[in-house]
C-alpha cells in the first residue's frame, strides 16, 4: 500500500461522518427524552409527597381545632360548676347569717322581757 492509499483508508468518508453524527444526535435526543421523563417523574413524586404533607397538615389542624374546642368547653363547664358552687356557698352563708340575726334578735327580745319583768317586780 502506498502512503496515499493508507491515508485514504484511515480517513472517514463524509457519508460515514454524517451517519455517525446522526447516531450521536439520536442518542442525545434519547438522553434528553429520558431526562424529561425522569424530571416529570420526580416532579410527580414531589407533588404527590407535597399533597400528602398538606393532607397531614390539614388533619393536624383539624385535630388541634377539635382539641381547642374540647378544652374551651371543659373550661366553660368547670367555670360554670365553680360559679354554681360559689353561689350555693354564698346562699348558705346568707342563710346562716339570717339564722344568726334571728338568734340575736331573739336574745335581745329575751333580755328586754327579762329587764321589763325585773322593772315590774321592783315597782
Amino acid at each position: 500500500l502506498t502512503n496515499t492509499e493508507g491515508a485514504y483508508k484511515d480517513m472517514v468518508t463524509k457519508l460515514q461522518q454524517e451517519i455517525t453524527l446522526q447516531q450521536v444526535m439520536s442518542h442525545i435526543a434519547s438522553v434528553k427524552k429520558d431526562m424529561i421523563i425522569l424530571e416529570k417523574s420526580e416532579f410527580s413524586a414531589l407533588r404527590t409527597q407535597n399533597e400528602k404533607v398538606n393532607m397531614d397538615l390539614q388533619q393536624l389542624k383539624k385535630q388541634l381545632n377539635d382539641k381547642i374546642i374540647k378544652i374551651r368547653t371543659e373550661n366553660k363547664l368547670d367555670f360554670n360548676l365553680e360559679t354554681s358552687r360559689v353561689k350555693e356557698m354564698y346562699a348558705e352563708s346568707e342563710r346562716k347569717l339570717l339564722d344568726l340575726r334571728t338568734d340575736v334578735i331573739e336574745l335581745h327580745a329575751q333580755q328586754d322581757r327579762g329587764f321589763t319583768q325585773s322593772q315590774i317586780g321592783r315597782a
